[in-house]
C-alpha cells in the first residue's frame, strides 16, 4: 500500500541526546500517551555503546504542534529530524505509535536505516475498539 505524503511541513521537534556523540545512533520513538522521557532510564543504560535520541513526537512534550497528526506526517518529521542532525544509518526503534511510525520511515525508503527495532505493535490497521477487551 503506498504510503500517501503528509499535506503539511515539518515539524521541530524537541529532543533528549545520551551518550557518546562518536557512537552509534539510537532514535526511539514514544507511544502515543509518551513522549521522548519515558524512555530516558533505558536511553541512560543503551548510552554505553550508543549515541541515544529520545525525540518528542509531534503534539507530544516539548515538540511542536500541528493539527495534522497521520503516520505520514510524524515519519517526514522523523526524517527532517534525521537529516538535521546527521543520523543517517541510525537504528529506530519505536515503541506502539513510534513504531508505526518507524515502520512508515522504513518503507518511505527516504532515509537509510541502519535498522528497525519495534516493539508491541504489528504492521497491520487496527480498528478503533481493537484495544477495549
Amino acid at each position: 500500500m503506498p504510503i500517501s505524503p503528509p499535506t503539511s511541513p515539518p515539524v521541530h521537534l524537541h529532543f533528549r541526546q545520551y551518550g557518546n556523540p562518536s557512537a552509534a545512533k539510537l532514535i526511539i520513538l514514544h507511544g502515543l500517551f509518551g513522549g521522548g522521557i519515558n524512555w530516558r532510564s533505558v536511553a541512560m543504560k543503551l548510552a554505553a555503546t550508543h549515541h541515544v535520541y529520545c525525540p518528542d513526537l509531534r503534539n507530544h512534550g516539548q515538540s511542536a504542534w500541528h493539527r495534522e497528526m497521520d503516520y505520514a506526517a510524524m515519519a517526514d518529521d522523523i526524517a527532517h529530524f534525521i537529516a538535521a542532525h546527521n543520523l543517517h544509518q541510525a537504528v529506530i526503534l519505536g515503541h506502539s505509535m513510534g513504531g508505526k511510525i518507524a515502520m512508515t520511515l522504513a518503507l518511505d525508503g527516504v532515509v537509510n536505516l541502519a535498522g528497525l527495532i519495534v516493539v508491541d505493535i504489528a504492521p497491520v490497521s487496527y480498528s478503533p475498539d481493537a484495544h477495549r477487551q
